[in-house]
């Protein structure tokens, strides 16, 4: 595999491609793009036109400098985003600070019903 592509709105994201080391050609839907930066790990394009997609495609194959710079880039925000190691102890922190955190009070007050 040269580039990891996601061809369509129900693809999972991009972490396995990405922590294979290669570049993501994907649509710009959804949260994809907080997940990898246009021109830097990949490429974006457009789901609804086969050509242009095409086009955005073989344009990343065919430069092997700019397929193997975002292949670099993937992985190294890979390994510094979405890593296990780096997600378990920020997830572990959230969850223990959400445990942690003492119990709200409660601010209404009593009803003078049946008095």
């Amino acid at each position: 595999h040269e580039v990891g592509r996601l061809a369509s709105e129900l693809d999972h994201g991009p972490g396995s491609p990405m922590a294979a080391g290669l570049p993501i050609v994907a649509g710009d839907i959804g949260p994809l793009s907080e997940l990898f930066d246009e021109g830097v790990e990949g490429r974006f394009w457009p789901l609804d036109d086969p050509t242009r997609a095409a086009a955005v495609l073989i344009g990343l194959m065919e430069d092997k400098a700019e397929r193997s710079k975002a292949a670099a880039a993937a992985l190294a925000r890979f390994r510094r985003d979405f890593d296990a190691e780096v997600v378990a102890p920020r997830l572990l922190s959230f969850v223990m600070g959400a445990e942690a955190a003492p119990p709200r009070e409660h601010s209404a007050k009593p009803t003078s019903r049946g008095r």
